[in-house]
């Protein structure tokens, strides 16, 4: 259930000083307790009325009080009525004057307390939006020890589901956008939901949390769903007139809001990724063995690859090098590594063999062979 909004006293004096600057009549709003909190004569501010207080306590719609009414003293003639939000009164403001008169002024009066009343609600609760956000981004990417169930709750206030599987996406050179415009563009992408998430890390990099475990993404494949949504992104960078991102960088997918932050770190870590510069959607999962292979110490890597490198042969190990990369890009077809060579089919056969006697790996057939290579390939320093 909604809590009733509170009538603040500076922001209804501040609304009595612009109204009475502009009409001939004194206003004055009261509180639900009766008190004045607001009104053009100064000296009655903080004084009870009487009548605004049998308005709330008596549930009524509207008290007139005319020249020949009985009256407590102090109450003069006028049209009171009550200021209601979210259907709870939460005040009351009076016109005075002859009621016939200004019976019509009263509820202008009335309606536009009310609508500035909804409008400072709408404020404070963007303001606290953007605060959960900017605690969210805090917790989410930088805070070790949070706990998860904190961060489900934070969640839930900004209406994200937190069983979702999302991905990480960054987009290295938009930090010259504004964060405005940046959320502009990303809502203006066909395929972007209220549940990807988008955020803003340290000097102001954005990141989307791209949510892909709907019925229909899992159709077309995480990854897929993932470069539809990007390629809407680059549509969507166009029609507003911004620079199209020169690269996207995904991370892995995660099931827990408590890991997205190694998913932002995988993304971060392929946006820099030597080999990934070559791609303009680099996606962490293409790379994950580099990854792994960069965590390794060098000592370790070089304790196993320089002896495997002087018993293969250097020469031979350098000479078989680009047919050996050909050949993993065509997923070890001998085929389409000679097109990529564009060489004779024959010609990589003989090479593979030739490399086979004098190292004693057979790539083709060992996947164990074929690992060792990558080791000893990736080793070179």
């Amino acid at each position: 259930m909604l809590k009733p909004a509170v009538l603040k006293e500076e922001i209804a004096q501040r609304f009595v000083d612009r109204l009475c600057a502009s009409i001939p009549y004194n206003v004055n709003i009261m509180d639900p307790e009766g008190v004045i909190i607001a009104c053009r004569d100064s000296y009655r501010k903080g004084t009870y009325h009487d009548i605004a207080h049998r308005i709330v306590a008596g549930d009524l719609r509207e008290l007139v009080v005319r020249e020949d009414d009985p009256r407590p003293g102090g109450v003069l003639p006028g049209v009171n009525l009550p200021v209601l939000h979210h259907r709870e009164v939460i005040g009351v403001v009076g016109l005075t004057g002859d009621p016939d008169q200004v019976r019509v002024v009263a509820y202008s009066v009335k309606t536009a307390l009310e609508t500035m009343v909804e409008y400072e609600e709408f404020k404070e609760q963007l303001a606290r939006r953007q605060d959960r956000k900017r605690l969210l981004v805090t917790m989410l990417l930088y805070d070790d020890g949070v706990a998860p169930e904190d961060l489900d709750v934070l969640a839930r206030h900004l209406g994200y589901r937190s069983d979702l599987f999302r991905i990480a996406l960054v987009l290295p050179g938009a930090e010259g956008i504004s964060e405005r415009d940046f959320r502009k563009i990303v809502r203006s992408n066909e395929l972007h939901t209220d549940q990807d998430m988008t955020l803003f890390a340290s000097r102001g990099s954005p990141v989307i949390f791209r949510a892909v475990c709907s019925d229909s993404s899992r159709a077309r494949g995480g990854k897929r769903s993932v470069t539809d949504y990007l390629a809407g992104l680059d549509e969507a960078h166009r029609r507003w007139g911004a620079p199209v991102p020169a690269w996207y960088a995904a991370g892995t997918v995660q099931t827990s809001l408590a890991a997205y932050r190694r998913s932002f770190h995988h993304a971060l870590w392929v946006s820099g990724a030597g080999q990934a510069g070559r791609e303009r959607y680099r996606f962490f999962a293409d790379h994950a063995r580099d990854y792994l292979f960069s965590l390794v110490p060098p000592e370790e890597i070089r304790g196993i690859t320089l002896p495997l490198r002087e018993f293969c042969g250097a020469d031979s190990l350098a000479a078989f090098r680009g047919t050996f990369q050909a050949l993993l890009a065509a997923n070890m077809n001998i085929k389409e590594a000679a097109a990529r060579l564009d060489v004779h089919r024959n010609t990589v056969m003989h090479r593979l063999e030739r490399f086979q006697e004098h190292s004693g790996f057979d790539p083709l057939r060992s996947p164990q062979d074929r690992r060792l290579l990558e080791l000893l390939y990736q080793g070179e320093f």
